[in-house]
């Protein structure tokens, strides 16, 4: 059955609690070509009662059993160029909490670091690729502002799973700048770099409905100004959205 899956996820997950037949049903699936994506947490990687060798095989990197966590309190730190950050802004994707002692394995590729340890790594295995997120998704600590819960982390998601199902758009916005600190009723403009993009082939738009012009700039990117409506909320959030 599982080898009828494209992807297979897992949150947190001490492969103690799998018996050892599931956990060689997943390798043989990822081997065939599904992709596999591993999100790190309190029992798990390092923290496992006992991650068996199937899965542990899977993983783009290594760890010793046991070796304690650590609360990072860092921002992420884009790689090389790869699908996994482009577009992705990392002054909106807060800063990572809790991190495992991970090394990334030779030949692996680490779109994104956060102080001096991997957080996300990939790696193609048989057919089929693994990921590895180090970093726990918690609704508690860092609630906003985390990297779960920030401004982009529903972008950094969507970018995981596209990745994960081996369905990323050939023609990626591979940069995207927007200011973190907006005022009430005043322009706000955006940079976005969209390699061999015409301009009819980039669309802003701001709540779904209003279509933001774009300004071809010089350096291949689009440039687009965005007037913000005026409100005497404290808080106001407004849907931007950007296709190629």
């Amino acid at each position: 059955e599982v080898l009828a899956y494209d992807a297979i996820i897992l949150l947190d997950v001490d492969p103690f609690i799998m018996a050892p037949e599931q956990c060689c049903w997943i390798a043989d699936a990822v081997h065939s070509g599904a992709g596999f994506l591993l999100f790190g947490g309190s029992v798990t990687l390092s923290d496992a009662k006992n991650f068996r060798g199937p899965l542990r095989d899977l993983l783009p990197v290594t760890f010793e059993p046991g070796t304690k966590a650590l609360n990072a309190g860092v921002s992420p730190v884009p790689g090389e160029a790869h699908s996994l950050n482009y577009g992705l802004d990392p002054v909106g994707l807060g800063r990572v909490g809790r991190m495992q002692p991970l090394t990334a394995k030779p030949g692996s590729v680490v779109p994104w670091s956060a102080g001096d340890r991997p957080l996300v790594i990939t790696e193609p295995v048989g057919r089929g690729h693994a990921t590895v997120v180090n970093a726990m998704a918690s609704a508690g600590g860092m609630a906003r502002g985390g990297l779960f819960t920030s401004t982009l982390s529903d972008d950094f998601m969507r970018q995981l799973v596209r990745w994960t199902l081996g369905r990323m758009p050939v023609n990626a916005i591979t940069e995207l700048r927007i200011p973190q600190d907006v005022r009430s009723g005043e322009p706000v403009s955006l940079f976005l770099a969209a390699p061999g993009a015409a301009r009819e082939d980039v669309r802003v738009w701001l709540d779904h409905e209003v279509s933001v012009p774009t300004v071809p700039m010089e350096n291949g990117g689009f440039e687009a100004s965005i007037a913000l409506p005026v409100t005497t909320d404290s808080e106001t959030r407004l849907a931007l959205r950007m296709e190629r």
